[in-house]
């Protein structure tokens, strides 16, 4: 029974996930959850975008180790 709960919710969070949907409960930095609203069993289903604010930070960070620095060293 394990094994085969497990492979039902391992093919739902798939599903979603190839939807478009946030499957994880931190998003990545750089990101933020959005609520849409379709309906899921704790609430309502997430997108993720884009945070202006982090993505500066990330841009720089990219933009740096694109010339050579990796800040480590």
């Amino acid at each position: 029974y394990s094994r085969q709960n497990s492979r039902t919710v391992a093919d739902g969070m798939d599903l979603s996930a190839r939807n478009g949907f946030f499957c994880g409960s931190r998003p990545p930095y750089g990101y933020q959850t959005y609520k849409t609203d379709i309906p899921a069993r704790s609430g309502v289903k997430k997108r993720l975008i884009v945070n202006p604010e982090e993505a500066e930070i990330v841009k720089k960070i990219f933009a740096l180790a694109e010339h050579g620095v990796s800040g480590f060293g």
